[in-house]
């Protein structure tokens, strides 16, 4: 299950949103998992990607002039539907053409976020006053609809009394390594770009390496800072984040890695080496790790799945 990311503060929430060049994020701050679910479904820049998806899997979709048509063109509908298998699409039909209230509103959404693939919106769910409610609710959330990406919101103050309250274990341990907090997204983009840059890409590789441990994909699989038996200069090589079983190397660039020519060719330099010695190299940029965190871990996952097939 994909964890939500937990968005700490005003400047987080504005970069995560920002990320998103391709996709408008819905917002939702309703309280309970259901109704936000709902209004992600009733959102229009769901609504149209949708139907436009449910739409050419419909042998003849038509517009009905009357109810009684519309009733009629929806239950041949499903019924073609669920000859084909296509559940998903059979369960969205009537929210999507009839503006039907969806039973269950979770199980719809995973059906939608599974239709809509890659193309799925991100759902942010606003924090409000109380963090632990919107927390499970985003939890749940994600539980029902793994495609979609999703993040809540909430401010430090919030946030840090959550995390100091008892009780909500389990919860805690499940987000606390995807919480972004000012000083580290913020803070962190403009530290990569003065001299301090390597603590800046020192905290985006233990934020990248934290949530590969919290995936059961890939949990146990990293190494943090791995070195090599190989000299590069005048020391061992060294992998920021290193999958020995899949001679995976995944490398984290701060901004001076392309403020500099000599550190750019460096970096070319060490890549060669890495080749030779029969890793695939990932290079991913600090600021990404930090604001689109899901979709670097969704590429190495993916690269995994490639590299384990090709030792077969």
């Amino acid at each position: 299950m994909p964890v939500p990311a937990v968005l700490v503060g005003e400047a987080v929430t504005r970069a995560w949103e920002a990320s998103w060049i391709d996709r408008t994020v819905v917002r939702s701050a309703a309280p309970a998992a259901e109704d936000a679910a709902r209004e992600y479904l009733a959102s229009s820049v769901v609504r149209a990607p949708l139907e436009a998806a449910l739409g050419a899997r419909i042998s003849a979709p038509t517009r009905a002039r009357t109810p009684f048509e519309r009733g009629v063109w929806l239950a041949a509908s499903r019924d073609a539907l669920i000859a084909a298998g296509d559940l998903d699409a059979q369960l969205l039909l009537g929210a999507v053409f009839a503006s039907e209230r969806p039973a269950d509103a979770l199980r719809a959404l995973g059906a939608a976020g599974r239709v809509l693939g890659r193309g799925a919106p991100p759902l942010l769910v606003l924090g409000g006053d109380d963090v632990d409610v919107a927390i499970r609710a985003v939890i749940a959330i994600a539980e029902a609809a793994t495609a979609i990406p999703l993040a809540v919101t909430t401010t430090a103050a919030r946030w840090r009394g959550w995390l100091a309250s008892s009780g909500r274990e389990h919860a805690k341990a499940m987000v606390r390594p995807f919480a972004v907090e000012a000083v580290e997204a913020g803070a962190l983009a403009e530290r990569a770009r003065e001299e301090d840059d390597d603590e800046a890409r020192s905290a985006a590789e233990r934020m990248l390496f934290e949530a590969l441990e919290a995936d059961e994909r890939s949990r146990g699989l990293f190494e943090l800072n791995r070195c090599l038996d190989v000299k590069f200069g005048a020391r061992a090589l060294e992998i920021d984040l290193a999958c020995p079983s899949r001679r995976l190397a995944v490398e984290i660039d701060g901004y001076f890695h392309f403020r500099e020519l000599d550190g750019y060719r460096r970096d070319r330099r060490k890549d060669v080496v890495l080749q030779r010695e029969r890793y695939f190299v990932m290079r991913f940029l600090a600021d990404d790790v930090v604001t689109r965190l899901d979709e670097v871990v969704a590429e190495i996952h993916r690269a995994l799945v490639f590299l384990e097939r090709e030792k077969t």
